[in-house]
């Protein structure tokens, strides 16, 4: 959230300059790739284009960042409440313990839009609806991306099957009924 704040509180020609950096990369790299199939390289218009998405996707990804973290720290706190000894849980820990990725996206959402509202006060930037849609996106894919991997991490270990084929593997063989066990003299007593 730090660096969020940091780079909303650059003035516009801070934020261009930063921007315009990526920009550049991102065009030479265009460029030589147009260049091998022998095209012509980007018009003004197309970097202007390119310029816009930079700017966009650096929202998307940074709250994507956000929502993996603020997710992760949900579902770690959730585990831990409530923290007093006696204490009963709130509705709103029970609530946030059955359902960390709707709290952790409302937060990442929450900060989105104060830091559209943070950055009216800075000289030559403006708060954008537009940003905050695709910070709240940002989030949603992090905190969605987050859960999926939380789900497939803890599902249990398969037992072992097949190793050729990786089928299911096969019930465990009642030596009462086979020869083996019948001359072990095993016998079911079930």
């Amino acid at each position: 959230m730090l660096l969020i704040f940091l780079l909303s509180a650059q003035s516009a020609d801070e934020s261009a300059a930063l921007s315009g950096a990526h920009l550049r990369v991102v065009a030479t790299v265009i460029d030589a790739l147009a260049q091998t199939v022998g095209e012509a390289g980007l018009s003004e218009a197309a970097l202007a284009g390119l310029h816009t998405v930079i700017r966009k996707a650096a929202h998307v990804v940074a709250y994507v960042v956000l929502g993996v973290l603020t997710v992760h720290a949900v579902v770690v706190s959730a585990g831990d409440a409530p923290a007093a000894v006696g204490a009963s849980p709130t509705r709103v820990g029970q609530w946030a313990r059955s359902r960390p990725g709707p709290v952790a996206w409302l937060i990442a959402t929450s900060y989105a839009t104060s830091d559209e509202l943070h950055q009216i006060f800075v000289p030559g930037r403006s708060g954008e609806f537009i940003d905050v849609l695709l910070d709240s996106l940002g989030a949603f894919v992090g905190v969605l991306g987050y859960l999926a991997w939380r789900d497939v991490r803890s599902r249990p270990a398969p037992r072992s099957g097949c190793t050729k084929c990786r089928s299911a593997p096969l019930p465990a063989p009642n030596h009462a009924r086979t020869r083996r066990g019948a001359r072990r003299g095993v016998t079911d007593t079930a």
